[in-house]
C-alpha cells in the first residue's frame, strides 16, 4: 500500500506503515532521511506507550517524510512511492504562482529528497534477467485528465507538474513497464508515453514508455467526466467502480483486464509486452514454459539407489486448446469469399439479439446478373456461449433473407442471413463464430458482444445519424476508438449515401419519379439494379461500421437516401420477423403480401425485380419498439418514397389532395403506424421503464438554412407529421425525440405545440414536454446556416461531426452529452441532464456552440 492525502491517522498508521524498519523492504537505514530515521527511533522506544494525542503529534512529524520501499515477486520488481507530505491537511492545494521549491527537494525531487537518490539506485540495481517486469505505484497520478483535479493543476498535484517531470524522466531512463495510481476516482489507461520539454508535452506510443494506469475506483464518489479526449489515453470510465488485474504469461507478456464490480464484466483489456515490441499491442503468439514439477518439503532416505529411469522423450511445448466455437467450422470457398458487415439488432425480447451477416460471393458471369442458395449449399452457423464460463454452447442455421449482384460486372454477389441469438443473462459477455460446418476453407467470423443490462444506470445509447462521406470515418473511427462500448446505439437514418449522387430523380416529379410507379410502369426508376459504384460505397461503409455493429446492437429507421436492396436487406427484414413489439396483423396488408413474395419467389430473381417489389414495400413505414434496461425505445418512420430520395413539396399553400390521401394512408389517424403507435405509448410500464426515446429521420421542427420545418424542401407532408405526432408525444410522457435529416446538432428545450396554431408555433414548457434532438451529424457535409433564431432551441452547432450520448441515472434524471470529433476523438461540445415530469425553470436564449464544453441543467 502506499499513503494518499487521507491516510493521517494513526489507525492507519499502525496498520499499514510500521515504525520499524523492518516495515521497508529493499531499503538500509543509511537511504533514509535522516531526520526520518531519528523520528522512527523515537516513537519506537518512547512514543509507542504514550496517550494517543502524543502519539498522534509525533506521527504527523514522521509523515513530512515519504515512505518507500521495493519488493520482487517472482517475475516482478514492485517499488512503492509516496507523493505526500503532510498528514495534518487532507486538502492542501498550492493557490497559484510558485511552489516551495525548497519543499519539494528535500521531500521528493532530485535536489536533495531520501526517496529520489534511493530510487534511483534500486532502479540501476535490477537485474531485468530475473525480474523482468518493473512496476512501480504511487496515490497521485503524474498524468490523467479527470475535470475534478486534473494533472498540474489546484486540486491535482501539490507541486504541479515536478512528480511528472522528474520522476517521470526516471521512469523512462530505467524502463518503468507500468505505474499504478489513484487520487482521482476513476479507472485510465494511457497509452505508452514519454515525457517532452519539462513535462509540458507528452508523446504517444514511444517504445519502451511506461503505460500509467489510475485504479481510483475502490468506493469513493466517482469522478466521470474529462478535460476533453486527450491523444495518449487508451481508455478511460468514470462510471464504474472495480478493479484491475495483471497476470504475467512470460518475460515478453502479460495480460490486463480491469472490471466493473457490479457486473463483474471486463470493461477494458489489453496485452504488455516489452523485449523489443510495443506496449499495449496484442504480441506474436507465447508458448509459456512447461511449469517445474512439484518436489516434496520432506522425502524418507532411501536405502538404496533407485533403479535409474529411462530417459524420457522431449515434451512437446504446449498448445492451445482449439475454441470449440470454431471447431469444423469454414466457408466453401468454390461458392464465398468471406463473412462481413456483421451486423447486430435487439431481438422482441431482453434475451434475444439477432445477428445479420453478408457472405461476399465469388464474382458471377456477367450475363446472369441474378444469385441463388443451391440445395446442396451447406447452411451458415451461428455458435454463441458465455465469454467467461464453460458453459455449454449454443447454436442455430441462419436464415437466408436474399442476395444481390452488381449490375456492371458481376464482380460483387452478396449473399445476406440473419438469425437469432437467444436465451441469453442480462449484463453478460458472450462470443459467437459464423461459419459453415465441414467447410475447412477461408476463416469463420468470431466476434463478443454484451447482453443488455437490467440496471438502468449500466445503460447507455449512442445516437447519431446521416453517416456521409464527407466524415463518417472520422465520426466511426472515434467511437470505435472510445474505449468502453455502448449498450447499443441508435442510427436516424441515411446509411451509405451509395444512392445520393444518383440524378435520375433530382428534381424530376415526372410518373416515372412517383412513389407508387414500382410494378405499375416500365420505365420506373423503381427498377433500377444495383451498380459496382454503389456496393463499393457500401463495402467501405460496412468496414466502418461492422467494428462497432458486430458488437453492439444496432436500431435505426429508414432515411430518405436508405433506398436500395443493400439497405433492404441489412436493415428491414429481420425486424419484420423478430416481433419487436409488432403484431404481424398490425402491419399493411400489402406490405405482408409483398415481404412474402420477395422472401419466397424473387430472392433468385434479377435485381431489377427485386428491386420492384423491394420499393413496394418500402412505400409502407416500418415501426417497432424494444425495451433496454430502462428505456423503452420507439422506431417509426417518416419516408414513404424509396425511389425518389429528392422529392419535395411543390406547393406553398396546403397540401393537394393527392399528397393528403397519401399522408393519411401511410402516417395519418387510420394508418398502421399511427394506431400500433398510439396503442404502443399507451401499454409502457413506466414503473419497468421510466424513460420513453423516440427516434425518427426528419425533424418536426428545425431551423436550417438548408431545409428548415414546414418548407418546400423541409418536409414531403409540410408540417402534417408535427401537427399529428406531437400532441401524442406530449400526451403519454415521451422524454426525448431523437431526428436527423438535417446536417446539424441541436438540442431543444422541452417543447409542447401551442394549441390553435394549425401546427405552426411551439412554446417552451415547464411540464416534463418532450426534449427534440437533431443529431444529423454522422458524417454528411454539414448545413451551415439558419434560417431564423429560433427560441426554443437551447444548444446548437452547424459545424461539427459528432454523436450523442444518452444514459440514465435515475428514474427522474437522463444525462445527455453530445461529442465531437476534434483531433480524431471525441470532445463534449454540449451536456445537459434531462428530468423527467415535475415543473422546473426553463433555461434562457439559444445557445450557439462553439469547440468549447457547454454544460447545463435542462427541465
Amino acid at each position: 500500500s502506499s499513503m494518499g492525502n487521507h491516510d493521517n491517522d494513526l489507525q492507519w498508521f499502525f496498520k499499514f506503515r510500521p515504525p520499524h524498519m523492518s516495515s521497508f523492504p529493499g531499503v538500509q537505514a543509511s537511504d533514509l532521511d535522516p531526520a526520518m530515521r531519528t523520528l522512527l527511533e523515537k516513537f519506537d522506544t518512547t512514543i509507542k506507550g504514550e496517550a494517543g494525542e502524543v502519539q498522534s503529534g509525533h506521527l504527523t512529524e514522521l509523515l513530512q517524510y515519504p515512505w518507500f520501499y521495493s519488493v520482487d515477486a517472482g517475475p516482478m520488481h514492485i517499488i512503492e512511492l509516496q507523493s505526500e507530505d503532510n498528514g495534518i491537511n487532507a486538502y492542501e492545494a498550492w493557490e497559484g504562482g510558485e511552489i516551495d521549491l525548497a519543499r519539494w527537494n528535500s521531500r521528493f525531487g532530485r535536489g536533495g529528497s531520501a526517496q529520489f537518490a534511493w530510487l534511483n539506485r534500486d532502479l540501476a540495481r535490477v537485474d531485468r534477467s530475473k525480474t523482468p517486469w518493473l512496476i512501480a505505484f504511487t496515490h497521485r497520478p503524474p498524468i490523467h485528465n479527470s475535470v475534478h483535479h486534473p494533472s498540474c493543476s489546484r486540486g491535482g498535484d501539490w507541486y504541479k507538474c515536478k512528480f511528472r517531470e522528474e520522476y517521470g524522466m526516471l521512469f523512462e531512463q530505467h524502463n518503468v513497464d507500468l505505474v499504478f495510481n489513484g487520487h482521482s476516482h476513476h479507472y485510465s489507461r494511457t497509452h505508452p508515453i514519454a515525457l517532452q520539454d519539462q513535462a509540458e508535452k507528452v508523446l504517444k506510443g514511444v517504445k519502451g514508455g511506461p503505460v500509467y494506469l489510475i485504479v481510483g475506483t475502490g468506493g469513493f464518489k466517482l469522478s466521470d467526466g474529462f478535460a476533453g479526449r486527450k491523444e495518449w489515453m487508451a481508455f478511460a470510465t468514470g462510471r464504474s467502480f472495480g478493479y484491475g488485474m495483471l497476470h504475467i504469461r512470460d518475460a515478453a507478456a502479460a495480460e490486463w483486464y480491469f472490471r466493473d464490480s457490479a457486473t463483474n464484466q471486463k470493461i477494458d483489456s489489453t496485452v504488455f509486452t516489452h523485449d523489443g515490441m510495443p506496449r499495449g499491442k496484442q504480441p506474436e503468439k507465447v508458448n509459456l514454459p512447461t511449469p517445474a514439477p512439484i518436489v516434496p518439503t520432506h522425502t524418507s532416505v532411501p536405502t538404496k539407489a533407485p533403479t535409474p529411469s529411462p530417459t524420457p522423450l522431449p515434451t512437446p511445448p504446449p498448445t492451445e486448446p482449439a475454441n470449440p466455437l470454431v471447431v469444423g467450422l469454414g466457408l466453401d470457398a468454390a461458392k464465398y469469399q468471406t463473412v462481413s458487415q456483421v451486423v447486430l439488432s435487439p431481438g422482441a425480447k431482453a434475451s434475444e439479439v439477432y445477428v445479420l451477416f453478408t457472405a461476399e460471393g465469388l464474382s458471377v458471369r456477367r450475363k446472369d446478373k441474378k444469385c441463388s442458395l443451391a440445395s446442396g449449399d451447406r447452411p451458415f452457423i451461428v455458435r454463441w456461449r458465455e465469454q467467461d464460463s464453460k458453459a455449454m454452447m449454443s447454436q442455430t442455421a441462419a436464415a437466408f433473407q436474399g442476395c444481390v449482384v452488381s449490375r456492371d460486372s458481376g464482380k460483387f454477389a452478396w449473399f445476406f442471413f440473419a438469425t437469432p441469438l437467444s436465451s441469453l443473462s442480462p449484463g453478460k459477455s458472450y462470443v459467437y463464430a459464423i461459419g459453415q460446418e465441414g467447410e475447412k476453407a477461408g476463416e469463420p467470423f468470431v466476434g463478443n458482444f454484451s447482453a443488455v443490462p437490467t440496471d438502468p444506470r449500466q445503460l447507455e445509447i449512442l445516437a447519431l445519424g446521416d453517416t456521409g462521406r464527407e466524415g463518417r470515418e472520422q465520426v466511426l473511427s472515434a467511437i470505435a476508438a472510445r474505449g468502453a462500448l455502448p449498450t447499443a446505439m441508435i442510427h436516424v437514418g441515411d446509411h451509405s449515401y451509395a444512392t445520393a449522387s444518383s440524378s435520375e430523380c433530382r428534381n424530376n416529379d415526372g410518373p416515372e419519379c412517383a412513389y407508387d410507379c414500382a410494378q405499375s410502369k416500365s420505365d420506373c426508376k423503381g427498377r433500377e439494379f444495383e451498380t459496382d459504384e454503389r456496393f463499393e460505397i457500401w463495402k467501405r461503409y460496412f468496414e466502418l461500421l461492422s467494428p462497432i455493429s458486430s458488437r453492439v446492437p444496432l436500431m435505426t429507421t429508414m432515411g430518405n437516401h436508405d433506398n436500395d436492396l443493400i439497405y433492404y436487406y441489412k436493415f428491414r427484414p429481420p425486424l419484420l420477423t423478430s416481433g419487436r413489439n409488432v403484431a404481424e396483423n398490425q402491419l399493411a396488408p400489402d406490405v405482408r403480401k409483398t415481404v412474402k413474395q420477395l422472401c419466397d419467389k424473387l430472392q433468385g430473381a434479377p435485381t431489377g425485380k427485386q428491386a420492384a417489389a423491394m420499393h413496394e414495400i418500402l412505400r409502407e413505414p416500418l415501426f417497432f419498439s424494444v425495451d433496454l434496461g430502462g428505456a423503452h425505445i420507439v422506431s417509426i418512420q417518416t419516408e414513404d418514397n424509396s425511389i425518389n430520395p429528392h422529392e419535395a413539396a411543390t406547393d406553398v399553400g396546403p397540401l393537394l389532395e393527392a399528397q393528403q390521401k397519401r399522408f393519411d394512408t401511410h402516417f395519418g389517424p387510420r394508418s398502421p403506424q399511427y394506431k400500433w403507435l398510439e396503442a404502443d405509448l399507451k401499454a409502457v410500464d413506466r414503473e419497468k421503464t421510466p424513460w420513453l426515446v423516440l427516434f425518427t429521420h426528419r425533424p418536426l421542427f428545425h431551423a436550417s438554412l438548408d431545409h428548415p420545418s414546414c418548407s418546400v424542401t423541409g418536409d414531403w407532408f409540410k408540417c402534417e407529421l408535427r401537427k399529428l405526432y406531437m400532441p401524442l408525444f406530449e400526451e403519454h410522457g415521451v422524454n426525448l425525440v431523437l431526428l436527423g435529416h438535417s446536417h446539424q446538432y441541436s438540442r431543444s428545450q422541452p417543447l409542447k405545440l401551442v394549441p390553435g396554431t394549425n401546427g405552426t408555433q411551439v412554446q417552451r414548457s415547464t411540464q416534463g414536454a418532450p426534449v427534440y434532438a437533431i443529431v444529423g451529424t454522422g458524417g454528411a457535409g454539414p448545413d451551415i446556416g439558419y434560417a431564423y433564431e429560433p427560441k426554443w432551441t437551447a444548444a446548437r452547432n452547424d459545424t461539427a461531426f459528432g454523436v450523442a450520448s444518452i444514459r440514465p441515472q435515475t428514474t427522474l434524471a437522463l444525462a445527455w452529452e453530445f461529442s465531437a470529433v476534434h483531433n480524431g476523438a471525441l470532445e463534449v461540445l454540449d451536456f445537459a441532464v434531462l428530468q423527467r415530469g415535475g415543473v422546473c425553470e426553463p433555461i434562457g436564449e439559444p445557445v450557439l456552440l462553439g469547440a468549447p464544453a457547454v454544460n447545463k441543467t435542462v427541465p
